[in-house]
């Protein structure tokens, strides 16, 4: 659930994440999840890097 919308699995085309900081404040990193309809949905995901590239990786693994 993405800000109270349920994503579907197969409405995931392709999964991401990003350092989303600027210079003044902590890392924030940021999955990115690119829709079939073509929209990018850009989900807060704290300011560890390693878990933002294993929820990465485990949605990876989901949409096959």
């Amino acid at each position: 659930m993405y800000d109270g919308i349920r994503i579907p699995v197969a409405g995931i085309k392709d999964v991401s994440f990003i350092n989303a900081s600027n210079p003044y404040l902590p890392e924030a990193y940021h999955l990115l999840l690119g829709m079939q309809d073509g929209q990018v949905l850009h989900i807060p995901a704290g300011n560890d890097r390693t878990l933002a590239a294993e929820l990465a990786g485990q949605l990876r693994e989901l949409i096959g």
